[in-house]
């Protein structure tokens, strides 16, 4: 690897070496070589608070049936949903706590 030709003056080449990276436009998923298809990071935050408000409602389906049918579902499916759900929202809370206060931080850079 040459290092001469990566770093001119304050300006550091950088290279994406996997296909989870985001690239310079913002999006993600191509082929480290490619730059068409990949989704934004608009697109990706919306996808995964989807997921997380998918499982919130999976765990208000599967009380609801227990309520209605207790023999249709076990406990422990109730249980494990419940616990998914809770981890994908504390998870999805810190994201949105570290968004908000890395906004502020940049923010107050000026």
């Amino acid at each position: 690897m040459d290092v001469k030709n990566m770093a001119l003056g304050d300006q550091v080449v950088l290279k994406r070496t996997s296909t989870r990276h985001m690239n310079s436009e913002g999006t993600t998923g191509n082929p480290v070589n490619a730059t068409a298809g990949g989704k934004s990071f608009a697109e990706l935050m919306v996808s995964k608070l989807d997921n997380v408000n998918e499982g919130q409602n999976q765990v208000n389906e599967l009380y609801e049936a227990m309520m209605t049918d207790p023999d249709s579902v076990s406990s422990d499916q109730i249980t494990i949903a419940m616990a998914e759900a809770e981890m994908a929202l504390g998870l999805t809370k810190a994201v949105v706590d570290k968004a908000v206060s890395a906004y502020k931080e940049i923010i107050n850079l000026r």
